[in-house]
């Protein structure tokens, strides 16, 4: 059963009032429950067998787990063994006990989400009104469920089917539509008012298929509550299976996903390639078929001519070395070249080379004062250019694109490099995906480029021992926040003859610097 998350968009106001309804509503079901309790306590409880405890323990850790690892069933996904599990605990401990161990459940599933973080984008997996509302809805369609069972059982005559009572079937039966139901239904209402699409729409849109997944699992989770009556360990027999069809579904998701990563980033490869070449082989043959026929070459047009050859050979080498850098990260083959260097004299210089990339923008480089890092400048660079580049082409607006370093002292921590424009932003929905391979905000394909930037950007960072983190100011614009490790202080000999200087450090070795440099992949950027 698809459910909101409640994190990746902000609620409306309609959606917010039908949260607090919703949340109203359990905490009646839940009063309602705990009085029930109450005014019981003198009557003379059903002993519940030592084996049907053993099942009702293990069936509550099982809903925690399950709500970690939902299953991809299709287009309607995020459906997860957690909802059987309530059935069962619904059809052997009644309606009261089911009640609050799915709402404890619930409490304990949603809350460890709220901790978790994504792998891509370090966000939590679950957002608090995410967590409140699939608490609370879940909570009273359990409740809604009970009172079908109920109904159910006290209308049937006892009569026999097979070795299961008439009432047994029946109210298992009403039970699980009524949990489908309720559910489905609650969720489709909140991504109705989230998503302004209607209701019955959401809720309707590839309902036939999911339904026959789901009353294949209820129908298991019914078996599972008979043989449960017998054999405690019935819930463990069936989340093994469950667990095996939950790894073949990842990996089978995983397997799909690559190829369609992989198809779409050999279309926009090949598309990228290949305008560049094109622009290349057609000044190319346009130069050679005059001089071929004697014709006379305008310097003004020859010198645009050659400019624009120099300029697509320049982005077919970007698009190559993102490409190689790819292949090096991919291997685990990326390696740095750590230097103690200026990280300000780095970013003015950069700043320098990167203007003629940046037409239409003023870059200003911010900073107090020297900020010492240990890094590898030419990847630094790398960063600063990916950056750059890419606050100049996606920002639309704004004139200019802001440099800012920090050293430890300001900051309390850590070296702070951030590049900020004043442009549109980036939209909600496109953040957690903007460092994750091939992916480009938008979909209409004009900013170009490989999709590449930021995912090596990372990356690279990342191997530095640091962080980046895209945030959107109040003023608008985006801001790129990349933080590394300050440098540690050395720690000066205790003894020290008498009378004799400090060594003085050695000289840089200017060759051995330009061999390694040449040796490395480049060029980074232009100057």
């Amino acid at each position: 059963m698809r459910r909101s998350t409640g994190a990746a968009t902000p609620l409306s106001p309609g959606a917010r009032a039908y949260l607090w309804l919703v949340a109203a509503a359990s905490g009646v079901v839940l009063t309602a429950t705990a009085v029930h309790w109450l005014l019981r306590q003198g009557v003379p409880a059903v002993p519940v067998p030592p084996h049907t405890l053993v099942a009702l323990a293990q069936l509550a850790v099982l809903s925690v787990v399950a709500q970690h690892f939902p299953l991809t069933l299709g287009e309607k996904r995020k459906f997860d063994f957690a909802q059987p599990a309530y059935l069962v605990i619904l059809l052997l401990a009644g309606t009261p006990a089911a009640v609050l161990l799915t709402a404890l459940g619930q409490v304990l599933g949603q809350g460890t989400l709220c901790l978790r973080r994504n792998a891509s984008s370090g966000k939590p997996m679950r957002g608090p009104a995410g967590a409140v509302f699939n608490t609370a809805q879940i909570t009273v369609a359990v409740a809604l469920a009970g009172l079908a069972l109920d109904g159910t059982r006290a209308a049937s005559g006892g009569a026999m089917l097979g070795g299961l009572t008439l009432d047994d079937v029946l109210g298992a039966l009403t039970a699980a539509v009524v949990l489908y139901a309720a559910n489905t239904a609650s969720v489709a209402v909140m991504v109705g008012l989230t998503t302004t699409a209607r209701p019955q729409d959401v809720w309707l849109h590839r309902r036939g298929w999911h339904a026959v997944q789901s009353g294949g699992l209820f129908a298991m989770g019914v078996l599972a509550a008979h043989t449960a009556a017998q054999s405690p360990w019935t819930p463990v027999a069936i989340a093994v299976p469950a667990a095996l069809v939950y790894i073949s579904l990842r990996r089978t998701a995983s397997a799909e996903a690559a190829l369609r990563m992989r198809d779409e980033f050999l279309g926009v490869a090949a598309h990228e390639l290949r305008t560049p070449l094109t622009s290349l082989r057609g000044y190319a043959q346009l130069l050679a078929g005059q001089a071929e026929r004697g014709v006379p070459i305008d310097d003004a047009k020859l010198a645009r001519s050659l400019r624009t050859i120099d300029r697509q050979s320049s982005k077919l080498c970007e698009l190559i070395d993102q490409l190689l850098d790819l292949s090096r990260i991919q291997a685990n083959s990326l390696r740095l070249d750590r230097s103690d260097l200026d990280l300000v004299e780095l970013a003015r210089e950069s700043a320098v080379a990167l203007q003629p990339l940046a037409p239409g923008f003023e870059i200003h480089v911010r900073a107090d004062g020297p900020v010492q890092v240990t890094a590898d400048r030419l990847r630094l660079e790398q960063v600063l250019a990916n950056l750059v580049t890419n606050a100049a082409r996606y920002a639309g607006t704004g004139e200019r694109i802001d440099i800012e370093v920090a050293g430890a002292e300001e900051t309390g921590g850590d070296v702070v490099l951030a590049v900020r424009d004043y442009g549109i932003g980036i939209p909600a929905e496109y953040r957690e995906r903007i460092f994750e391979r091939f992916y480009q905000v938008g979909t209409d394909g004009k900013a170009g480029g490989l999709g590449l930037g930021l995912y090596v950007t990372r990356q690279i960072v990342q191997l530095h021992g640091g962080a980046i983190r895209a945030e959107c100011p109040r003023d608008g614009g985006t801001r790129f926040v990349v933080s590394l490790p300050a440098p540690r202080p050395e720690v000066l000999p205790v003894t020290q003859e008498v009378g004799a200087s400090p060594a003085k450090p050695a000289k840089p070795q200017l060759v051995a610097e330009a061999a390694a440099t040449l040796a490395r992949p480049g060029p980074i950027m232009a100057a």
